[in-house]
């Protein structure tokens, strides 16, 4: 799912970029993004498969998260009864499950959740590098496996003039006519050294231009920018508890 974000959440700028696969008009990516009591939360995740059944259940995850992020006081937490959501759904199927990554910012920190997701990159003064995740949790509809167990959150500085993207893996499984794979990574520092804004617009130009247009898979991209608005705010944050759309 590809909803329009907000220009701003919070403390954050938010950009975002949702690039469908070849020959596949609907797809199982999706991300939002919610200002909580907590901190903004966001979520980037991908159903396996495509299609309508893929897109469907999307749209419910995305549901999901929209009614239990304000609501959910810890990070692991809401992880867990989303889990239990996408179990719900998909019944015992082992086949069908939502790799995904949730974070929660606040004013100088992040803690960050993944589930069998690509780990998000930081940008920070023209330098990029991937969140350092002490450990990976199953996704979403798989947590049965291990007694319903998910991971504790790594929590990392996030402050002012830090970014974060999120993607999902049709970001880096995008492939030229020789089938080598876009290095997001090392592309990424080129394309925000001096500034992050607009980074996903230049990022899905220049995965288009990589594959020559043939993407195999969709492309998600959520870009979270750390201002805190002091001039217009007089050092406020933003109020919270309120979904921005």
């Amino acid at each position: 799912m590809a909803p329009a974000m907000p220009e701003r959440c919070g403390s954050l700028c938010v950009e975002a970029r949702h690039t469908p696969a070849e020959g596949a008009p609907v797809g199982g990516d999706l991300y939002d993004v919610i200002d909580t009591m907590y901190g903004v939360r966001a979520i980037i995740a991908d159903v396996t498969g495509h299609g309508r059944l893929a897109a469907a259940l999307a749209g419910e995850a995305r549901k999901a998260f929209g009614e239990l992020a304000p609501s959910e006081p810890r990070l692991l937490g809401l992880a867990r009864r989303l889990d239990s959501f996408v179990t719900e759904r998909v019944g015992r199927s082992y086949e069908t499950f939502v790799s995904a990554a949730l974070v929660e910012i606040g004013r100088d920190t992040a803690d960050l959740l993944v589930c069998g997701h690509p780990v998000p990159l930081m940008v920070r003064r023209g330098r990029v590098w991937p969140v350092g995740v002490l450990d990976v949790a199953l996704p979403l509809g798989l947590w049965r496996l291990t007694g319903g167990n998910g991971s504790e959150p790594t929590t990392f500085g996030f402050t002012p003039g830090d970014a974060l993207l999120m993607y999902t893996d049709g970001a880096i499984d995008a492939r030229d006519g020789t089938g080598k794979t876009y290095p997001l990574e090392s592309r990424l520092a080129g394309l925000c050294a001096e500034d992050a804004a607009g980074l996903p617009a230049r990022l899905e130009a220049e995965l288009l231009a990589h594959s020559d247009g043939h993407l195999n898979d969709d492309v998600a991209l959520l870009l979270l920018r750390h201002e805190l608005y002091q001039a217009e705010l007089g050092g406020r944050r933003p109020p919270q508890g309120e979904r921005r759309r």
